[in-house]
């Protein structure tokens, strides 16, 4: 490669808007690749940020459902259940754990600090993995008498996919950065 192509592809990178999937920087450093055939296939609609909207924003409802519906059913009830796993501190867990559903749920809707938010809900989501898989011995998807963990599971990886991809352009996070 040429050192003036070099020169333009690294200019080309830093002049490049920031973005927050990888993807982007990563095809603004190649120089010379065509932009044909292929990101049809690959990236249909040129901006795979976009993707995280409604990724964000499913995570969000689910989450703030899932916390409501904790209060709702008497957080007394969840607290005395924790404690029974094995869990320490089972009420103020339970408080904790369905305060950080509907708050978090609440960024991640808005797009506000969707990196921060995502990592303690993707840790819990974990714990909750690993709850039913192991320690209640669950099945994958469940049967009648109850469920899996297979939402947990998809709930993991969506929130991994936001702390890596971000919230997206329609989101508080890219109006404050700007």
């Amino acid at each position: 490669m040429s050192t003036s192509r070099t020169i333009a592809a690294s200019a080309r990178y830093r002049a490049s808007p920031s973005s927050d999937c990888p993807r982007e920087r990563v095809r603004s450093r190649a120089p010379g690749r065509s932009e044909g055939r292929m990101d049809l296939l690959t990236d249909p609609f040129g901006d795979c940020g976009a993707a995280m909207v409604p990724l964000r924003l499913a995570a969000g409802v689910v989450f703030v459902h899932a916390g409501y519906g904790k209060f709702q059913r008497g957080i007394s009830g969840f607290g005395s259940w924790l404690s029974e796993l094995g869990y320490p501190l089972g009420q103020p867990t339970a408080r904790l754990v369905a305060s950080l559903e509907i708050l978090g749920g609440l960024a991640l809707i808005l797009g506000l600090f969707t990196h921060w938010v995502a990592i303690p809900l993707a840790l819990m989501m974990v714990v909750a993995a690993y709850t039913n898989a192991v320690k209640l011995r669950l099945p994958f998807a469940g049967n009648e008498n109850a469920q899996g963990w297979e939402l947990d599971l998809l709930l993991v990886a969506l929130l991994v996919a936001l702390i890596l991809g971000g919230s997206g352009p329609l989101s508080l996070d890219a109006l404050i950065s700007g």
